[in-house]
């Protein structure tokens, strides 16, 4: 091995045309050496020749060689079109190399290498090239798929430097939604913040620090340069290498000016209804109060008259007057309970009571309607309840009459059973369970998701022929409710149906 400094000269042009120079001389002196070496052994073989002898072998020798040369030619391009495909792309690099090191010494260890050696030497470079060439055009395909997706979304997607404020990249999406060309971003940055609406703009910039460690999202607003506000999400997402540290920031943005104005629209629209609907409750409870004293005024008078020695007509008429006028009152009760309900007014009144006298005391004047109907009414309590409870009594009956009327007016035979029974929550606080049982008409499994909605019924024919209003499930639902509790449905068509309401309470010092 020979090792020595080559100090490269010439270009990369001249060493190409060298090589080129080489290619063509090298068949013309193969040529003239086979030719001489032809007609030197025909001299050698049969001896002087003459002119016309000669004329003959040099024109047979010609011919010889040339075919000959043909032949080398025609094998050594098979061999570097099979072996050697990137010959040229070969010479190109390397004249390359030797241009770029013309002014560094290079150091050259020049070795004999067996011929096979180096065609496998060969065959790899070969290879290798082809290897990179596929690389490349992978490369190059993925770099184009990602180019055809980001610039066909409908998100503003960037990416900027970390090391500057500087714009890599963003796509045609941004005219769109900010209204300004991208070679104005990629000229001048701080565009983007120029564009933020002045109220947003501390929002935006504490956001795009660019000593953000972590991705965050953003909601604001941009001023487009035709006066258009459009409501922006944003998400700002750091960039890193192997070694974790920030390299560049990617962006994404959405223009979500159509979801900003639903949300806008959807809140006036809730504070419009909530609006109305205070104002019905508030006409309810006015309508309710002025409706409530002339009913008194007639409901006392009927009853002065049902004490008078009256003619069998004119007292029933005076017991049918009391009645309407009864089942009038207990209807404005409803609506006003209802609205002061749904207005937030209804306050509760807790205060010691007797559960025993007071359940008895509550079904008494049921026994006379159950026993109109021929239906028994029974009522159960349970072992374990304190002789002394807490709760708000007034709006207890009230959950008990709306669920005993509802029970006796829908049975027709059979029973209606009252089951009453406490469960401790702690050593101060019940649970008191009330649950009524009837074998009346029942109700379809369809109507019991409805079934506590105000004025909502089974159906009309249960309507024509029952009557009500339909509040009272519902307003027995609320206050079940308002007494951390509450009131749940089971029914058959046919068989009857079981309202188990349960209320918190407490125990009496």
């Amino acid at each position: 091995m020979k090792r020595g400094i080559f100090m490269p000269k010439k270009s990369s042009s001249s060493l190409r045309q060298a090589i080129l120079r080489w290619f063509i001389l090298l068949p013309l002196l193969l040529t003239v050496i086979l030719l001489a070496f032809f007609i030197g052994l025909y001299v050698h073989v049969f001896g002087v020749l003459t002119m016309e002898r000669f004329s003959q072998v040099l024109l047979e020798s010609l011919l010889t060689v040339l075919l000959v040369v043909l032949a080398v030619i025609t094998a050594a391009g098979v061999i570097i079109n099979r072996h050697f495909r990137h010959i040229d792309q070969l010479l190109q690099e390397f004249a390359a190399f030797f241009s770029q090191a013309a002014t560094q010494p290079v150091q050259i260890d020049v070795a004999a290498i067996p011929y096979r050696e180096l065609k496998t030497i060969a065959l790899s470079a070969n290879r290798l090239v082809m290897e990179r060439d596929r690389l490349m055009a992978q490369t190059q395909d993925n770099e184009e798929k990602l180019r055809q997706i980001t610039e066909n979304m409908d998100e503003v997607f960037w990416l900027e430097s970390a090391a500057e404020a500087k714009v890599l990249y963003v796509n045609p999406s941004f005219e769109q939604v900010w209204g300004q060309s991208c070679d104005a971003l990629y000229a001048d940055p701080a565009i983007f913040l120029k564009s933020v609406h002045p109220d947003d703009r501390t929002l935006v910039s504490l956001g795009s620090d660019r000593q953000m460690e972590h991705p965050f999202e953003r909601e604001y607003r941009i001023c487009r340069p035709n006066g258009e506000i459009r409501w922006i999400f944003s998400r700002f997402i750091p960039v890193r290498n192997e070694a974790h540290a920030i390299v560049r920031y990617a962006g994404i943005a959405r223009d979500i000016t159509w979801r900003r104005q639903a949300e806008e629209a959807l809140v006036k629209a809730k504070e419009a209804a909530e609006s109305a609907s205070q104002a019905k409750s508030r006409f309810l409870a006015n309508v309710s109060h002025e409706l409530r004293s002339p009913l008194n005024g007639i409901i006392g008078f009927s009853q002065l008259l049902d004490l008078a020695d009256l003619p069998p007509v004119e007292a029933e008429y005076v017991y049918h007057l009391k009645s309407s006028a009864e089942s009038l009152l207990h209807l404005i009760n409803d609506l006003l309970d209802l609205s002061k309900m749904e207005a937030g007014k209804l306050q509760l009144d807790p205060h010691p009571f007797h559960l025993p006298s007071f359940m008895k005391d509550t079904l008494a004047p049921f026994q006379i309607t159950a026993a109109e109907k021929k239906v028994t009414l029974a009522l159960t309590l349970g072992p374990d309840i304190p002789e002394c409870l807490e709760a708000d009594t007034l709006r207890l009956k009230q959950i008990v009459n709306n669920l005993l009327s509802n029970a006796l007016k829908f049975t027709h035979e059979g029973s209606v059973q009252v089951h009453v029974q406490a469960t401790p929550l702690n050593n101060s606080r019940f649970t008191l369970e009330l649950r009524v049982t009837d074998t009346g008409i029942g109700i379809n499994p369809q109507e019991l998701q409805r079934l506590f909605d105000p004025f909502e019924q089974a159906d009309t024919a249960t309507t024509r022929q029952y009557g009500g209003t339909g509040l009272g499930l519902s307003i027995t639902h609320k206050l079940a409710r308002m007494m951390q509790g509450d009131l749940q449905a089971e029914s058959q068509p046919g068989k009857g149906s079981c309202f188990t309401c349960r209320v918190e309470m407490g125990q009496c010092e």
